[in-house]
Formats: C-alpha cells, structure tokens, sequence
C-alpha cells in the first residue's frame, strides 16, 4: 500500500478476553486522550477499523461515536477498507483481522464516509434492535448475541458520553 511507518490504536485502552460485557468496561478517559495526543504527531492516512461487532453495546457505540467525532476535523484523510471485489463493500470501518480473514491480499482503502453508520441506524427507527444489515455484518465478524446494558464500569464509574471531551 506504499506506507512507510504505521501507528495503531485502539477503540479500548483494555484487552478483553472474553466477550465484552459492559459491567467489564473500563473506564476509557486515559486511551481517549491518548487518541487526541496520537492525532496531534499528523498523518497522511487514518485508517478505522474498529469492526462491525457489538452493534448493541452503546458503551462500545459511545467510543465509536466519540472517535469518529474526534476524527470529523481529519476527513479528507480517514479511510476504511474494503474488499478489492466491492463483496463487503456495505460494512463500514471493517476490522483489519476481519479483512485478513475473509478477504486476505485483497484489500483496497476508500475514503471513510462520516455519517453513513447513524443513516444505517435510522432505517431501522424506534425498534432498538438493529437492522437486518447490522446483523449481518455481526454474524460475519463472529460476534452475533447482543450484550447486556449497564450504566457503569468495572469500577462502578459511569463510561465517559461522546459529548465528553
């Protein structure tokens, strides 16, 4: 793809071993300020990839939303990957090990286009179960039962809302 160095973060500051719960979720203060630290060094490509799983889990869906919010000043350099085919072309920020698995040597990158995931939730208004799309994205990364809803964290603090900075 013709880059030289690359620098990888992640959604999560944490590891989960087993399947995410949100009672387990740390509280994520310390790795979003290390995201706003990492963009401030400049790039010229932003790769996102945090995947397709925990449709469900809004403390997952909250470090989503607040990442792509962090990245809405950097558009024209964020990309996602797709499949060089278009036969995933309907998912959105797919997770490199997804693409490895199901479409290995056969990567392209595309601009990453802001917006398209709340336009994905609103076809399926009111219900909150996500759409037949949604789903089956989340059977194809291997994640399919949806997670339980908490209000805090590992250490009973409440996750931190996208709308805090």
């Amino acid at each position: 793809m013709g880059y030289g160095t690359i620098t990888i973060c992640n959604l999560y500051g944490e590891l989960f071993k087993q399947r995410l719960k949100p009672q387990e979720v740390p509280n994520n203060r310390e790795n979003r300020k290390y995201l706003e630290e990492v963009l401030k060094r400049g790039f010229d490509t932003i790769l996102l990839g945090y995947g397709n799983t925990f449709l469900t889990n809004k403390f997952v869906n909250g470090e989503k939303e607040y990442l792509r919010k962090l990245l809405s000043d950097y558009k024209e350099k964020v990309v996602d990957i797709v499949d060089d085919k278009g036969e995933y072309e309907r998912l959105t920020a797919v997770h490199p090990l997804m693409a490895g698995r199901y479409f290995p040597d056969r990567w392209r990158l595309r601009p990453f286009v802001f917006g398209k995931e709340e336009t994905e939730k609103s076809e399926n208004p009111g219900n909150g179960k996500p759409s037949e799309k949604a789903k089956e994205s989340q059977k194809e990364e291997g994640e399919n039962k949806p997670n339980e809803e908490c209000s805090t964290n590992q250490d009973h603090e409440p996750v931190v809302s996208a709308e805090t900075v």
